[in-house]
């Protein structure tokens, strides 16, 4: 979720996660401030297509889509400020780089941590050199252990001090091995622990495509 001077927020995901939704909605989940029963999961119905439009912006070459999202009265969301989405001088001035350590909420296999909806946060690294330049490492290897579920999910690093997003997660990486026998043939298909994420930069330009677009709001 990131948070622009619109009034709503922006949700921003793999493009492939909305294609594959049916209908002119799709479910949203959040979550209430925390009380003494802890945080309540809320669920909302969030428009995603107007007469068969989709309302998301999608990079013309890459798996990212950015939509605009009216937050639910008490939810509890502390999203990401624009700056906090990494640029391309971050790996320009190596303080991001091959082995860094990065941090990914996500539900693999669809698993929620808890009864709110909380995601599952997973830790790995960046496994790809170089990271420049961006036209040539658009897209990166994280190391660590993906699932189908995954798709959209944060790669987020801390650099100075300050959570930053330094890459979005739209796909697996693995190894496909096809078997013949005398009367079968089949497809086995192994992950290698590495998933396919977008770069930051790649998140920003298509986050300005979306903002340079009407606000939906103004009349």
């Amino acid at each position: 979720m990131i948070h622009t001077s619109r009034a709503s927020y922006l949700a921003v995901t793999a493009a492939h996660v909305l294609q594959k939704l049916e209908g002119e909605q799709c479910l949203g989940v959040f979550r209430s401030a925390e009380t003494q029963e802890g945080y309540q999961r809320i669920e909302v119905k969030l428009p995603i297509r107007q007469g068969g439009k989709a309302l998301w912006t999608r990079h013309p070459h890459l798996d990212v889509a950015v939509m605009d999202v009216t937050l639910p009265n008490k939810a509890a969301v502390e999203p990401f400020e624009l700056q906090q989405i990494a640029s391309a001088k971050l790996a320009e001035d190596n303080k991001l780089h091959v082995g860094q350590e990065v941090f990914i909420p996500c539900y693999p296999a669809k698993l929620e941590a808890n009864k709110a909806g909380w995601p599952i946060l997973r830790k790995g690294s960046i496994a790809t050199y170089p990271l420049t330049p961006l036209n040539s490492a658009r897209t990166i290897f994280i190391d660590y252990s993906h699932f189908g579920g995954d798709s959209g999910s944060a790669v987020v690093a801390i650099i100075d001090d300050e959570p930053v997003v330094v890459a979005l997660v739209f796909a697996m990486q693995r190894q496909s091995d096809r078997m013949v026998m005398p009367f079968e043939e089949r497809t086995v298909h192994t992950p290698l622990g590495l998933a396919i994420a977008v770069q930051a930069p790649i998140i920003r330009s298509t986050i300005e495509m979306h903002l340079s677009k009407p606000d939906p709001d103004q009349k």
